[in-house]
């Protein structure tokens, strides 16, 4: 299931339509695709509503592209809705690229910049304004939200983030790309009730988004 606002679903349903008929590909009960505002929990709950979806399992949350646009008290308001609706489920997790951090932002290349000033430009938005000062900054404020962290080298965790063998890599093609992580921080895990949740960094050179896979207590 997936939610956006208006104007965002009615262009990708029509989208939806042609690639349909032009392939022949059936409507599916089980892609659906519905209005709701992000920051409004009323209607985040009523998109899960509206997805039929098992309260007794838990539930996965994705974001992307999103958190850019936010300042930090809309990504506060975005944060409590997630958590909140986690906990209406058998917990779960929140999966979000979107976090960054002020040096990244500090160190864009030319072109991001100005690809950037082009943006706001047209959303009239500042795209650093929910930047975090660093993990231990993301990291409290997603305790204070609720969420239990614990960070990670995106490098140690790619076997489980996809198939090695499904993309026809070798199991050594994680090893031989460490060297791209160094300097990244990693932390000990913190386990709670449920198992634990993870945070992890991109393991590449230069400005980044973060992943976070966070999981309700």
């Amino acid at each position: 299931m997936e939610a956006d606002l208006p104007d965002v679903v009615a262009t990708k349903l029509t989208l939806l339509d042609d690639v349909r008929r032009q392939h022949g590909i059936p409507p599916s009960p089980r892609h659906v695709v519905t209005v709701a505002d992000a920051l409004d929990l009323e209607q985040v709950r009523a998109a899960a509503a509206t997805g039929g979806l098992d309260h007794g399992l838990p539930l996965m949350v994705l974001c992307e592209g999103l958190i850019g646009y936010l300042t930090r008290e809309e990504t506060e308001r975005l944060a409590s809705n997630v958590r909140a609706l986690l906990g209406a489920f058998g917990g779960g997790w929140w999966i979000c690229p979107d976090f960054q951090f002020r040096t990244e932002v500090g160190s864009l290349p030319p072109e991001r910049v100005r690809l950037r000033e082009a943006i706001t430009g047209v959303t009239q938005r500042q795209l650093d304004a929910s930047a975090f000062e660093d993990d231990g900054d993301l990291t409290a404020f997603l305790g204070r939200v609720g969420f239990d962290v614990r960070v990670r080298s995106q490098i140690d965790e790619t076997p489980a983030l996809s198939s090695i063998s499904a993309l026809g890599l070798s199991p050594t093609w994680a090893e031989r790309m460490r060297p791209l992580s160094a300097g990244r921080c990693n932390r000990a895990p913190a386990r709670d009730r449920r198992g634990y949740t993870r945070f992890r960094r991109p393991c590449v050179s230069g400005p980044t988004h973060n992943l976070a896979l966070i999981g309700s207590p």
